[in-house]
């Protein structure tokens, strides 16, 4: 009871600093459920719990069309950014640690090659 009354209460407070008019609502609903449920009976309470547990709300009970913003963000995670192609001015931002990598790499081979005379023939 105590904490359906502290909900009341804050929902109450949004309400009246919100604007747009929003303060009507307190006046029609929330200021009489505040008054309500600090009186009403503990079974009426339990009743209503009962009922309220039993309710299945579905997506499309809110009228939101949440499906549908539902699969367009689905859909907007799933894009995937289209390669861009280089001209022969542009280069990669990090193009001289893949020119060292490069180099690195066949530097390697070649000793491999030099030491190795069978290097890569025996595997093939």
């Amino acid at each position: 009871r105590s904490a359906l009354l502290h909900v009341l209460c804050k929902v109450h407070t949004v309400l009246i600093s919100s604007g747009e008019f929003r303060y009507l609502y307190n006046d029609l609903f929330i200021t009489d459920y505040c008054l309500w449920i600090q009186y009403v009976d503990d079974a009426v309470l339990k009743k209503l719990q009962k009922e309220v547990a039993d309710v299945e709300l579905q997506k499309s009970d809110v009228g939101l069309d949440l499906e549908d913003l539902e699969l367009e963000g689905q859909m907007a995670a799933l894009k995937v950014k289209e390669p861009q192609q280089l001209d022969s001015d542009d280069e990669p931002e990090n193009f001289a640690q893949q020119l060292l990598q490069i180099y690195s790499l066949y530097s390697g081979a070649t000793a491999s090659f030099v030491h190795n005379p069978t290097f890569g023939l025996n595997g093939w």
